[in-house]
Protein backbone atom coordinates (compact mmCIF):
# COMPACT_ATOMS: atom_id res chain seq x y z
CA UNK A 1 0.00 0.00 0.00
CA UNK A 2 1.69 3.24 -1.01
CA UNK A 3 0.71 6.03 1.41
CA UNK A 4 1.16 10.07 1.03
CA UNK A 5 0.50 13.09 2.33
CA UNK A 6 -2.42 15.50 1.77
CA UNK A 7 -2.92 18.87 3.55
CA UNK A 8 -7.06 20.16 4.85
CA UNK A 9 -7.92 23.30 7.15
CA UNK A 10 -10.44 20.72 9.06
CA UNK A 11 -10.00 17.61 11.00
CA UNK A 12 -10.61 14.23 9.92
CA UNK A 13 -10.52 10.92 11.20
CA UNK A 14 -8.53 7.82 10.20
CA UNK A 15 -11.13 5.89 8.10
CA UNK A 16 -12.62 9.12 6.78
CA UNK A 17 -12.61 9.72 2.73
CA UNK A 18 -11.58 13.20 1.06
CA UNK A 19 -13.08 13.29 -2.58
CA UNK A 20 -11.54 15.14 -5.02
CA UNK A 21 -12.15 18.83 -4.05
CA UNK A 22 -10.62 21.73 -5.92
CA UNK A 23 -13.97 22.58 -7.49
CA UNK A 24 -15.96 22.45 -3.99
CA UNK A 25 -13.12 24.65 -2.71
CA UNK A 26 -13.44 26.76 -6.27
CA UNK A 27 -17.69 26.99 -6.11
CA UNK A 28 -17.15 28.32 -2.78
CA UNK A 29 -15.06 31.57 -3.67
CA UNK A 30 -16.85 34.57 -2.10
CA UNK A 31 -15.94 37.83 -3.06
CA UNK A 32 -15.60 40.12 -0.86
CA UNK A 33 -12.76 42.80 0.86
CA UNK A 34 -10.72 39.77 2.77
CA UNK A 35 -10.29 37.62 -0.13
CA UNK A 36 -7.87 36.79 -2.66
CA UNK A 37 -8.92 36.40 -6.41
CA UNK A 38 -5.79 35.45 -7.58
CA UNK A 39 -6.16 31.39 -6.29
CA UNK A 40 -9.44 31.49 -8.25
CA UNK A 41 -7.84 33.28 -11.31
CA UNK A 42 -4.80 30.62 -10.69
CA UNK A 43 -6.12 28.07 -10.95
CA UNK A 44 -9.10 29.06 -13.99
CA UNK A 45 -5.94 30.13 -16.10
CA UNK A 46 -3.88 27.11 -14.86
CA UNK A 47 -6.53 24.68 -15.98
CA UNK A 48 -7.30 26.69 -19.47
CA UNK A 49 -3.68 25.37 -20.11
CA UNK A 50 -4.41 22.34 -19.26
CA UNK A 51 -6.78 21.94 -22.12
CA UNK A 52 -4.61 23.44 -24.36
CA UNK A 53 -1.18 21.69 -23.36
CA UNK A 54 -1.92 18.47 -21.98
CA UNK A 55 -6.07 17.85 -22.35
CA UNK A 56 -5.77 14.28 -21.21
CA UNK A 57 -3.87 15.56 -17.70
CA UNK A 58 -5.71 15.21 -14.96
CA UNK A 59 -7.41 18.45 -14.12
CA UNK A 60 -6.29 20.39 -11.23
CA UNK A 61 -10.05 21.44 -10.40
CA UNK A 62 -11.20 17.96 -10.47
CA UNK A 63 -8.76 16.50 -8.38
CA UNK A 64 -6.86 16.29 -5.02
CA UNK A 65 -3.22 16.82 -4.89
CA UNK A 66 -0.92 14.90 -2.74
CA UNK A 67 2.61 15.15 -1.12
CA UNK A 68 4.54 11.55 -1.84
CA UNK A 69 6.73 12.25 1.46
CA UNK A 70 6.26 13.80 4.37
CA UNK A 71 9.51 15.65 4.02
CA UNK A 72 8.13 17.07 0.80
CA UNK A 73 4.98 18.24 2.79
CA UNK A 74 6.79 19.75 5.63
CA UNK A 75 8.92 22.23 3.46
CA UNK A 76 5.96 23.28 1.78
CA UNK A 77 3.78 23.95 5.06
CA UNK A 78 4.53 28.06 4.98
CA UNK A 79 2.68 28.01 1.32
CA UNK A 80 -0.71 26.10 2.74
CA UNK A 81 -1.85 28.84 4.46
CA UNK A 82 -4.66 28.12 6.47
CA UNK A 83 -4.14 24.30 6.41
CA UNK A 84 -3.70 23.00 9.59
CA UNK A 85 -3.46 19.36 9.09
CA UNK A 86 -1.55 16.85 7.29
CA UNK A 87 -2.41 13.46 6.91
CA UNK A 88 -1.39 10.45 5.70
CA UNK A 89 -3.27 8.91 3.33
CA UNK A 90 -3.97 6.19 0.82
CA UNK A 91 -6.07 6.11 -2.56
CA UNK A 92 -9.28 4.50 -2.26
CA UNK A 93 -9.06 3.79 -6.07
CA UNK A 94 -5.36 2.88 -6.54
CA UNK A 95 -6.10 2.45 -10.21
CA UNK A 96 -7.31 6.23 -10.73
CA UNK A 97 -5.52 8.40 -13.03
CA UNK A 98 -2.76 10.35 -12.13
CA UNK A 99 -0.34 13.16 -13.13
CA UNK A 100 2.92 14.47 -11.49
CA UNK A 101 4.04 17.78 -11.68
CA UNK A 102 6.51 20.40 -9.92
CA UNK A 103 4.36 21.93 -6.91
CA UNK A 104 6.71 25.29 -7.18
CA UNK A 105 6.04 25.75 -10.14
CA UNK A 106 2.15 26.60 -8.65
CA UNK A 107 3.76 28.26 -5.93
CA UNK A 108 5.23 31.03 -8.22
CA UNK A 109 2.37 32.10 -9.30
CA UNK A 110 0.47 32.78 -6.83
CA UNK A 111 3.49 34.92 -5.86
CA UNK A 112 3.14 38.44 -6.14
CA UNK A 113 6.16 39.53 -8.29
CA UNK A 114 4.16 42.60 -10.92
CA UNK A 115 4.63 40.73 -13.62
CA UNK A 116 1.73 40.55 -16.16
CA UNK A 117 -0.28 37.55 -15.01
CA UNK A 118 -1.15 35.96 -18.17
CA UNK A 119 1.84 35.85 -19.75
CA UNK A 120 3.57 34.47 -16.32
CA UNK A 121 0.67 31.64 -16.37
CA UNK A 122 1.13 30.67 -19.96
CA UNK A 123 5.14 30.42 -19.24
CA UNK A 124 4.71 28.83 -15.95
CA UNK A 125 1.90 26.18 -17.43
CA UNK A 126 4.08 24.63 -20.17
CA UNK A 127 6.73 22.95 -17.90
CA UNK A 128 4.01 22.16 -15.10
CA UNK A 129 1.24 20.14 -17.72
CA UNK A 130 4.65 18.29 -19.30
CA UNK A 131 5.38 17.05 -15.94
CA UNK A 132 8.75 18.45 -15.61
CA UNK A 133 9.71 18.29 -11.77
CA UNK A 134 12.59 20.45 -10.84
CA UNK A 135 11.12 21.31 -7.26
CA UNK A 136 9.00 19.60 -4.93
CA UNK A 137 6.49 17.00 -6.78
CA UNK A 138 2.85 17.11 -6.55
CA UNK A 139 0.66 14.25 -6.87
CA UNK A 140 -2.96 15.04 -8.70
CA UNK A 141 -5.23 12.17 -8.34
CA UNK A 142 -9.04 11.64 -9.44
CA UNK A 143 -9.10 9.48 -6.55
CA UNK A 144 -10.98 9.70 -3.06
CA UNK A 145 -8.23 9.58 -0.25
CA UNK A 146 -8.55 7.58 2.98
CA UNK A 147 -7.23 8.92 5.65
CA UNK A 148 -4.70 6.61 7.66
CA UNK A 149 -3.59 9.04 10.46
CA UNK A 150 -2.94 12.65 11.51
CA UNK A 151 0.81 13.21 10.08
CA UNK A 152 1.30 16.44 12.34
CA UNK A 153 -1.52 19.66 13.30
CA UNK A 154 -0.07 23.00 12.81
CA UNK A 155 -1.01 25.98 15.20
Amino acid sequence: MTTYYHFRRSHRNPGDVINPSMRSILDLYQHGPNSNPWRLATELALEERRLVLAPNAVSRIESNFVFMAEQDALTQVFRMTGCKHLFEVEFVDPDAPTFTADFDLVSKLLTSDNALFLPKVKAIAEPYWKGVVVGTPELLTTSPLRVLRTARTFA
